[in-house]
């Protein structure tokens, strides 16, 4: 069964590529090779056919280089930091992955660079899907997550300095 996300950006994708104005051409066209069909030598279906696939193909292109560029940039959005005495929590948006006891590591973007926060733990997955990650190590320096925490990036990849 389709996903009706999917369903949903197909749409958007058509209107997006301009697909009722592909299908409006197409079909003054196919009315104007039924008229003419003996004039220009083309057959009516062919260009229904054409005007058809042309918006498919499109569409289908599009929709495929949206699901590719959202899968580029996957990393959670960070709602809110959490300090309790000497720990540090950060609730975070969903993500396929991130699991329960995965390490991960977390910059933040500081004018283009991303610079190190820290290291960090997924220690519980809501109900309502929502991650909660405890800071293990956090880098000399750092102050007030929670003023950064719009750009707050969190990558799911562990070093090996971390496995150490």
């Amino acid at each position: 069964m389709l996903d009706k996300r999917y369903l949903k950006q197909l749409y958007d994708s058509f209107k997006s590529t301009g697909g009722f104005i592909i299908g409006a051409i197409g079909g003054i066209c196919s009315i104007l090779s039924f008229v003419f069909k003996e004039d220009i030598g083309i057959n009516p279906y062919l260009v229904i056919c054409g005007t058809i696939i042309l918006i498919v193909i499109i569409s289908l292109i599009d929709v495929s280089l949206y699901f590719y560029n959202e899968t580029l940039n996957n990393t959670p959005e960070v709602y809110k930091v959490i300090i309790r005495g000497e720990s540090t929590l950060l609730l975070t948006a969903y993500s396929d992955y991130l699991q329960i006891q995965g390490l991960v590591t977390i910059f933040w973007l500081n004018e283009g660079y991303e610079e190190f926060v820290g290291y960090g733990e997924v220690v519980n997955i809501q109900n309502d899907k929502k991650i909660q990650i405890e800071l293990r190590k956090i880098a000399d320096g750092m102050v007030n997550l929670e003023e950064k925490r719009k750009s707050l990036i969190i990558k799911p990849f562990v070093t090996t300095k971390t496995i150490e």
